[in-house]
């Protein structure tokens, strides 16, 4: 049960030789499939937001699958997933003015895209200068969600009768 614990807060801070997050490659996988499903949509906006909204909701709709199954250890793995996603989001909110970042879109080269999702948004909102305190607070909420989720797992695991997760409905 600890190891789960260790394991998932260290997670974040397992580098590639790129230097980027361990994760950061599924939920680049899941926002670009965002921009993708709900391009079809024929509106610029939701098309935009729907890669942070599907990067987020593909996680939380496994995290509560998990729950509703009463997989403590897998909506554990998911909900950290979830909030793990706030982190690179934070990054990218932060860099909407300066857009420093490599940006990624499929079937284009990297040096030949334009359009940033949090330069657009942000000027949609009329927030745009405000674009790294908003990075930074979502970047804080990713934090602190990952330290909550750890900390529920350690509760559920307290609480059960023979010091093992119960998977299965809880009780």
């Amino acid at each position: 049960m600890i190891g789960w614990g260790v394991a998932l807060a260290c997670a974040t801070y397992l580098y590639r030789p790129g230097g980027a997050y361990f994760l950061d490659n599924a939920h680049l996988i899941t926002h670009e499939a965002g921009h993708l499903l709900f391009g079809y949509t024929g509106n610029q906006t939701i098309m935009v937001v729907m890669g942070t909204g599907f990067e987020l909701l593909v996680p939380l709709l496994l995290a509560v699958s998990f729950a509703w199954r009463g997989h403590t250890t897998g909506t554990a793995v998911c909900a950290w997933g979830f909030f793990n996603a706030f982190i690179s989001i934070g990054i990218y909110m932060a860099d909407a003015r300066d857009k420093a970042l490599p940006l990624v879109s499929p079937g284009v080269a990297s040096d030949e895209v334009e359009g940033h999702d949090w330069e657009y948004l942000f000027n949609w909102l009329g927030v745009i200068k405000h674009d790294v305190q908003i990075g930074n607070a979502t970047r804080y909420l990713g934090y602190l969600g990952m330290i909550a989720v750890i900390l529920w797992l350690v509760y559920m695991w307290r609480r059960s009768e023979n010091g093992t997760l119960n998977e299965g409905r809880w009780e």
